[in-house]
């Protein structure tokens, strides 16, 4: 009985340490984290800054036609990374519009055609027809395409083109297919069966398609990529420690006060007001956070992520999360490297802030700013 009542004394303590522990720390987080100015990352929009390019390191490029959400982990794995087929992507493959329920299908609340990043087919018919009728056939027609396709019809009441609904009474109607996207470009073949198949669409609503010149439209595909090729960049910040390891305990205390939080994939999120992705942290390991195993867990580094066409706010935001980063670095008793286990200075962080002006810039130029809806359908 002796025995067994130290035994518990001993368990309670350790719990009763750990949560005395992430109450330390999450109060030492508030005050490192804490700001008097408005966080410009919650506020979209934020337009960039212009000016110069250097090559840094810590910038990750990814090569021209293997764009698909590379790792960061380790970066002799990116390198030595088997070239990805171009795959039919089942979150997106199908049509978009107001269509029943089904796997594939796409069901956006407004108009998502962009002449600059689809091959948009157009067709107008003498009298009005069903949105069921369409979308029944686009269904059948329309599907198995490596990109996201989208059917949308001309309101004349409102002016404005909207997604295709059931209910719709349509004589201009279009149909979208993205061009390129983190998989790659558009293939011809499926350019040509496409354009095909809103042929076939458009004889079934008793309309003539008009479509763009599909030597054209390819060209526009292929200038396209190449240039998302060139400002695909992530950055990755890493927190290593001075000396032994960091507790899951610490590390959840200091991102839920820095305004993370744990997702179902094991890895931390800081998101916008609209659900957008800002950045990510996540164990430098192999091991994903869980929930239930933070306070038994110890690691060797943490990885900052930030994905650079995809966020929004310009430099501002690169210097938000190096700022945390930061932070991060002091507290836990470490201190912050690249990749090749460089320290990362300010001058050195300076300097990636200094490339990734070029880029935004270069981005805005494009008429594709980081973090908007163009870039959001790109970059994915």
């Amino acid at each position: 009985m002796g025995l067994l009542a130290i035994g518990v004394i001993i368990v309670v303590a350790v719990l009763a340490y750990n949560k005395w522990q992430e109450v330390r720390y999450r109060r030492l987080a508030e005050q490192n984290f804490g700001s008097g100015h408005e966080d410009v990352l919650l506020r979209p929009g934020q337009a960039p800054v212009l000016g110069e390019s250097v090559p840094v390191d810590g910038v990750s490029r990814h090569p021209e036609h293997s764009r698909i959400e590379p790792s960061l982990i380790d970066p002799s794995v990116i390198a030595d990374a088997p070239d990805q087929p171009d795959e039919p992507n089942d979150a997106v493959d199908g049509v978009a519009g107001d269509a029943p329920a089904k796997p594939g299908l796409v069901e956006p609340a407004e108009a998502i055609i962009d002449e600059a990043i689809d091959y948009v087919i157009e067709f107008r018919t003498d009298v009005d027809v069903g949105g069921s009728q369409v979308i029944d056939a686009a269904v059948k027609r329309l599907t198995g395409f490596t990109k996201p396709v989208n059917l949308e019809g001309f309101d004349e009441s409102g002016g404005g083109w909207t997604p295709l609904s059931h209910a719709h009474q349509r004589q201009l109607l279009r149909v979208g297919l993205q061009l390129v996207d983190r998989h790659g470009v558009l293939s011809a073949p499926d350019m040509d069966r496409f354009a095909k198949a809103v042929y076939d669409l458009a004889v079934l609503a008793g309309a003539r398609a008009d479509a763009p010149d599909l030597a054209e439209v390819a060209r526009r595909a292929q200038l396209l990529d190449q240039f998302c090729g060139d400002v695909d960049i992530q950055i990755a910040l890493n927190v290593v420690p001075d000396e032994g390891l960091f507790s899951g305990t610490q590390i959840r205390a200091l991102a839920e006060s820095a305004g993370f939080m744990l997702e179902s994939d094991g890895r931390f999120r800081r998101r916008n007001e609209q659900g957008d992705e800002l950045f990510v942290l996540s164990n430098a390991g192999n091991t994903p956070f869980l929930q239930g195993a933070l306070q038994e867990m110890e690691t060797a580094a943490l990885m900052f992520e930030f994905d650079v066409p995809r966020v929004s706010g310009g430099v501002n935001s690169f210097n938000q999360l190096a700022r945390i980063a930061g932070q991060f670095a002091s507290t836990l008793g470490g201190r912050l490297v690249d990749d090749n286990r460089a320290n990362l200075t300010p001058a050195s962080l300076a300097a990636i802030g200094k490339q990734l002006e070029s880029i935004y810039a270069s981005m805005s130029d494009q008429g594709i700013p980081a973090g908007s809806p163009r870039a959001l359908r790109l970059f994915s």
